[in-house]
């Protein structure tokens, strides 16, 4: 799969870590100041995909996350750390925040 494709999954799944905050769904978006993408394995066309992402840190207005994409036996293919803005979701886009095939997973350190 295109690299840019991989690195925009992952840049909208770190986005969306602020907006899942704490488990307590806030109106607030991640806008991306910078992120570094990590290509680990290649990733076939065809494949069933998810990704995981997870806030690092929190300052004032701006965030670090984290996310990867795992292939179907679990290896890590794709991962990323990226540096964000948050701002308030009216302020980004009119769009609702509940959009199809998004779903939030609780941390598997609190499973």
């Amino acid at each position: 799969m295109h690299g840019g494709v991989l690195t925009g999954i992952l840049d909208e799944t770190i986005a969306r870590t602020v907006h899942y905050g704490s488990g307590e769904r806030v109106k607030r978006w991640g806008i991306t100041a910078e992120l570094t993408t990590r290509f680990l394995l290649p990733v076939p066309l065809e494949t069933e995909l998810s990704a995981r992402g997870r806030m690092l840190t929190q300052i004032r207005r701006m965030f670090t996350g984290s996310a990867e994409i795992p292939l179907p036996d679990g290896a890590v293919a794709v991962r990323a750390e990226g540096e964000s803005l948050k701002l308030p979701l009216s302020s980004i886009s009119g769009q609702d925040a509940d959009l199809p095939g998004w779903k939030t997973y609780p941390d598997r350190d609190e499973e």
